[in-house]
Order: structure tokens, then sequence, then C-alpha cells
């Protein structure tokens, strides 16, 4: 019974080890016959100088023209073949490498939930797959020169027997060589996992310093010695832990070494006084001096190439565990029988004895939550701060599946519905939206990218989302390149920023949910209340159509008061539900809060 890591190896490798014949059959198969028919060029030239030596000392007069062919076949080759396939394999390596980037992130990217996201286990088998992406890149080449450098060795030994057998026991001086190369292989893969999540540290704080995002604060509290100092120090932390290592592989590597200078003087030495005796001639002391100051090259390389493939297996066997978690995720979230969102809500959502832990935790974020959403209605929820409000709009979003409980739409068991069926049916702005660097009418588009170049479509979401003030103060209007990471770019306020990211929820102008997290919190409560009002307005003229619901979560009490209801979440409980009118009669939590905001707004 292979063991999980191993099967996952092995899928990698499946999916991975022709990738580069994949991207250029005709330029591969071209690199490798070239990279095969330079491993004979040692042989060549050891037999090309052993003809020259017997002609020059008389052993073989009329070998001297055959050996200087040898010679210059085995320079020729050598030296066009290796660098004609070095040139050739810039171009093979950059289109592998975009097929395996590529490939990467569809990988990531079609995952649909974010565990593999906020889960440091997950981000740093990440971080290692993206370090050994080059040894991935040339895994096919890896293999093809081990084949070859076997076939070199072979020939080597055959050509040393010709000179006496008992020169078949060089090769095994080079095996400590063989095994200490195998073992500083898997002491520095150990080494790097060790230290992956210090150098994953020392790159969030190099980029705490350089990246836009964090440079006001930086500034303002002074903050550059500080990151730059722990950015040094966490370097050199794991920069000494990286020394001590190759520091204890070069000298097991000089130790083995030392072990194959022993048996290659032993060689030598017995081979010339063979000569000295009369037994060998000096043609083959020049082959066997030749061949035998190759056997550690040899055998290093064949070292070498099986450490770079082990190194290459352990990136297989991380790429096979992200397609292994991508498809089981995938299959989780497949629903039952083909089971599909429906196109109008009849019922409702019903959240059932919800509870949730996120996954690597065992802090409760949610605990027995019930709730009942009727279609064409209009949801706030409130609470405090790390209350649960955003964990209940991921699991409407299916981004997490409740620990225990269930959330039922008409009835029908979310999880038994196609995500992918699921999330085209619902629309989303969230707190954290994502600041897309591309044209304003992209931005806004890609909420519904069959109308991405339709430009009367995302001027009318503009307007849903009361964000039609922002394209008409850009340079060339929703023509405009956003973000100052490219030229021309235009920087966009916060609030900016926002309205154009409601402005993508409003893309899809019929979703049967539409999730509206704190998707104003950079705007006045002014605008706020007047989107909200928009929304609650348009939802109820719909529910006739399609029963959408919508969902807000917001701190502003002056704005939630106009939803059918209200829920009020308190470390993971819902304590309180029912339209404003009902919670100020209740006189709880909620009509706490709601006089405490409203006498600050008055004040």
């Amino acid at each position: 019974m292979l063991k999980p890591e191993t099967v996952s190896a092995l899928r990698g490798l499946r999916a991975l080890g022709w990738l580069s014949i994949k991207a250029a059959p005709a330029r591969a198969i071209a690199i490798y016959a070239l990279r095969l028919s330079t491993y004979g060029t040692t042989a060549l030239t050891a037999i090309g100088l052993q003809r020259m030596t017997d002609a020059v000392t008389g052993q073989s007069p009329n070998a001297l023209n055959g050996g200087l062919t040898l010679l210059v076949v085995a320079l020729v080759i050598s030296m066009s073949a290796g660098w004609l396939a070095y040139s050739l394999n810039w171009g093979l390596q950059e289109r592998t490498n975009l097929m395996i980037e590529t490939e990467l992130a569809f990988l990531v990217s079609e995952i649909p939930t974010l565990e593999h996201h906020e889960r440091p286990e997950y981000l740093k088998e990440m971080d290692l797959l993206r370090q050994n992406i080059s040894s991935l890149t040339s895994l096919p080449d890896v293999i093809i020169g081990r084949v070859g450098s076997v076939g070199s060795i072979v020939i080597t030994l055959v050509l040393l027997a010709g000179v006496h057998p008992a020169l078949l026991f060089l090769p095994l001086f080079g095996i400590p060589s063989l095994r200490i190369a195998i073992s500083t292989a898997r002491r520095t893969r150990k080494k790097n996992e060790e230290i992956a999540e210090p150098r994953r540290l020392g790159g969030y704080l190099y980029y705490a310093t350089t990246l836009p995002a964090m440079g006001k604060e930086v500034r303002v509290f002074g903050l550059a010695d500080e990151l730059v100092t722990r950015f040094l120090r966490t370097n050199e932390d794991f920069d000494r832990a990286e020394e001590r290592t190759q520091v204890t592989n070069a000298l097991w590597t000089a130790l083995g070494w030392s072990t194959f200078a022993v048996g290659f003087i032993a060689a030598i030495g017995f081979v010339s006084a063979r000569v000295l005796s009369g037994a060998s001639n000096l043609g083959e002391l020049v082959l066997a001096v030749s061949l035998a100051s190759q056997v550690n090259v040899q055998v290093s390389a064949l070292a070498g190439g099986l450490s770079t493939f082990t190194t290459a297996l352990d990136a297989a066997r991380r790429w096979g565990w992200l397609r292994d978690h991508s498809t089981q995720v995938l299959e989780r979230l497949a629903g039952r029988d083909g089971t599909t969102a429906p196109g109008q809500l009849r019922k409702g959502i019903e959240l059932r004895d919800i509870s949730f832990t996120y996954p690597g935790t065992e802090k409760v974020v949610l605990e027995n939550v019930n709730a009942t959403f009727p279609a064409g209605s209009t949801i706030a929820i409130v609470g405090d701060n790390g209350a649960g409000k955003t964990t209940i709009v991921k699991l409407l979003s299916r981004f997490y599946e409740p620990t225990s409980g269930e959330v039922f739409v008409d009835d029908v068991p979310l999880s038994d519905i196609q995500v992918g069926s699921w999330r085209s049916k619902l629309s989303a702005a969230f707190q954290d939206f994502a600041h897309f660097e591309f044209s304003a009418r992209e931005v806004v588009g890609i909420g519904n990218l069959a109308q991405i170049e339709d430009v009367v479509a995302v001027e009318a979401a503009l307007e849903r989302a009361h964000a039609s003030d922002v394209a008409p103060g850009l340079p060339q209007g929703l023509s405009t390149q956003l973000g100052r990471s490219f030229d021309g770019g235009v920087e966009l306020s916060t609030g900016q920023w926002q309205k154009l990211a409601v402005g993508r929820a409003m893309m899809r102008e019929t979703p049967i949910l539409l999730l509206l997290d704190e998707p104003t919190a950079s705007l006045d409560a002014v605008t706020e209340h007047a989107l909200f009002q928009r929304y609650t307005d348009a939802a109820r003229r719909s529910a006739d159509e399609s029963g959408a619901i919508t969902i807000l979560v917001s701190h502003r009490f002056s704005t939630v008061r106009m939803a059918d209801l209200i829920l009020v979440i308190d470390k993971g409980h819902v304590v309180e539900q029912g339209s404003h009118h009902e919670l100020m009669e209740l006189d709880g939590v909620y009509a706490e809060l709601y006089r405490m905001q409203s006498k600050a707004y008055v004040e």
C-alpha cells in the first residue's frame, strides 16, 4: 500500500512529467536528442587520445588520423550540440514555466472555498511549491540527463574493463559520493521546510516596507527602522540555518571526493605498474586516466540528477496534493444529482442549528444559529466585531461549509446544490473588497463577464450602486486605467474604490441573494442610507419576480432599521431577531445600541 504522499507525488509527476514536450514537442525532442549526443563525447575523447598515444609511441603508427578524427568529432559534438541545446532550452523553459504557472493559477483559483488561502499550513505548502517550480520545469531534462549519465557510466566501464577487469571496481569508490549527494539533498530539503515559515515572514516584512498599501502608516508611525530590523533579523536567522547546512554538506561532499581520490590513485598506479611491466601500453594508461578521472564526475552527475529529481518529486507531491485538495473540495460541493440553484425563491433561506469553527482552530464562531429569511425580504445583521456576522456571509457564499447544521434554500439543503450554480445566482460586495487594477469599466464589468464590454450595462450598475459620480471625475472616464502599478494609472480614494466594488455587485441585475458585507464602510452615513433604501425598494419590487433576498451587514443602525428582519449576533449566537419596531419594543441589546448610536449622531 503506497503512502498518500507517494500517491500524490505520482499523480503530480503524471500531470507534469512531460509538460515540456506538450509545451513545444519539436523543440523538446531536438533538445533531448542533442543532450543525449553529448554524453558519448567523453568516451570518444578517451579513445582518440589512446589511439594518438599509440601512434606516437609506435604501438599503432596508422592510428594517428583515426584518433585525431575522434577528438575532432567529440569536440564538435560537445561544443555545437551543447551550445545549441542550451540556446533552445531557454525558450522551452519559458514556455514550460508559463504552462506550469498557468496551471497553478487555475488550480488555486478554481477551488471554491477559502481554506487554502487562510490556513498557515496550506500557505507554507504553496510557498514551497512556488519555490520548486523550476525543478518541475526541468524535470524532463533531468530524466534525460540521468539516462545519459547511466549510459556514459556503462560505456566507461566497458572501456575500463578492456584495459583490465580489476578497473571495474573503480566506480565502487564513487558510491560514497552518490550516497552523500542524496543525503545532502535530503538534508537541504528538510532545512528548506523548516525555514519556510521564517522565510515567508521575511518576505512579508520586506513587502510591508515596499508596498504602497502600508506606506502611510509606516511613515506616520516611523516603522521603517523597526520593520527593516525585523527583516534583517529574520533573514539572518534562516541564513545561519542555511549556512550550517551548506557547510555540513560541503564537508561530507569533500569526504566523498577524497574517498574516490584514493580509488583513482590506486587505479592509475595499478595501470602504470602494468605499463612498466609490459602488460599494458602507454595508450591504455592514457585511456584509463581519461576515463577514471570522469567516473566520479559521472557518478556525481548521476547523484546530482537524483537530488534534483527528488526535489522535483517533492514539488510534484505538493502539486498532487493541490490537485487532490481541489478535486475533493469540488466533489464535496458538487451537489446531489445535479441539483441547481432555483431561478426564483418561493419560500426563502433558512439556517437550522448552524454551528461553525474555522478549520485548524478550536474557537466556535457560530453556535446553534437559527433564522429564517423569507423570499423577497431584506435582512440586516448587526453585532460587535468578531460576533460572527461575516462568517454567516461566508457560509451563505459557500466559502466554507457549516461544522454542523444546515442551510436550506426553499427547503432544499444548500449542500445539495452545485456550488457553481449557486454562485451564479448570488452577488456580493465585501468589506475587504478587491482593488482590481483594470480599466474602470472592467473593474465594474467583471461582476458579470458576459457584459464586461457593455458600457450601458456598466453605467446602469453604477447608477444602481449610487456611484455614477466616479467615472466623470476620471481622465478617460470608464476607459481610465486604475491603480498606480501601470503607466497612466489613476489612484482612487478608498470610498471611490468601494463604490466601484458595489457597482460590480450590481452588474447582476436579478440575483436571488445579494450579500452586502459592510459594503459602504468607507462612505458617509447619508450615502449608505440612500444605497440601502434603493436595495430595499428594488428587492420589494422584484419580490414577486425572483423572491430575491438582500442581506446587509452594517454597524449603522439608521440604515439597518429599514430591513424587514434584523438579526443581532453576540459571541456566535443570535440573541435577538425581529423588525426594528419589534426590537425597540423588546428594549434589549438592539434598542440599547440603537439609542447609543442615535445619541452619538445627535451630539
